[in-house]
């Protein structure tokens, strides 16, 4: 997994990537949520956006990785 802090201008500022824990959705997700505090430190962004190896369902807010089983419909 990867996060990085972006500019308006698209310019990264900083960045940082994880290898994808083997666990269930939340320990997944709990990693992720460490990797971006790492990342964001003290900045609170403008803007997110996410990006994801298969399908994401926008009208009901789920995502389903190919690459992370533990986020089938997550």
């Amino acid at each position: 997994m990867a996060a990085a802090l972006v500019s308006a201008d698209g310019t990264i500022l900083t960045g940082d990537r994880i290898a994808t824990p083997p666990g269930d959705a939340d320990e997944v997700f709990a990693a992720l949520g460490e990797l971006i505090k790492r990342v964001r430190g003290d900045v609170t962004p403008l803007a997110v956006g996410i990006g994801s190896a298969g399908p994401v369902d926008q009208q009901h807010g789920l995502v389903s990785p190919v690459n992370i089983a533990g986020w089938r419909n997550f």
